[in-house]
């Protein structure tokens, strides 16, 4: 489970547990589930609990592979594709680079492109794409720790597949995001 940045929990005790961070206090919830101290403010001097949390507790916060089961969806893609458009041919992209399809760099690995044989079809074009887009949505899943809905799992897709996943990894986005600041990421956009 994952309560929003802001949240109020209910707290009843605390207890030692598995290291996390090199600290291991964990607070129990009223629910009966555990919470890493270091994740909440304000308990201080709490009464200690009888029982630790159990040994590898759940991850306070998973990663998004629950939007779409970790897939870029429909309204996603459609969108990478009007802003990439459609080439049935090679051609030239603004980068120097030749692209076929729906922005498919053949520079960044020409073997990739060997077996393509234009014109292509927009059917083609769509599968080169989301074969293009798998390790994108892989990044996404590995680099992001907020849960988020399918959208923004989508549009963060379609962050990677035009800057990189070098990019996403080190922008403010990412940083703003994972730290549940939804506005503030949404803002890098």
């Amino acid at each position: 489970r994952v309560a929003p940045k802001g949240s109020n929990v209910d707290i009843v005790c605390q207890t030692t547990g598995d290291p996390v961070a090199g600290k291991n206090i964990w607070d129990k919830l009223a629910d009966g589930s555990f919470c890493f101290d270091a994740f909440v403010d304000g308990a201080i001097g709490l009464s200690r609990c009888d029982s630790p949390p159990s040994s590898n507790p759940p991850p306070t916060n998973p990663p998004p592979a629950s939007a779409n089961n970790g897939k870029i969806n429909d309204e996603g893609l459609n969108l990478v594709k009007e802003f990439e458009g459609f080439n049935a041919n090679f051609k030239g992209d603004l980068g120097g680079h030749s692209t076929i399809g729906y922005g498919h760099n053949c520079d960044a690995d020409p073997n990739k492109c060997k077996d393509i044989h234009p014109p292509i079809t927009r059917a083609q074009g769509e599968v080169i794409l989301r074969n293009d887009l798998i390790p994108k949505e892989n990044c996404v899943k590995k680099l992001t720790t907020a849960n988020i809905d399918s959208n923004k799992f989508s549009a963060l897709v379609s962050f990677a597949f035009n800057l990189g996943c070098g990019a996403y990894e080190k922008s403010s986005l990412r940083q703003k995001l994972n730290a549940g600041d939804i506005k503030g990421a949404a803002n890098e956009f």
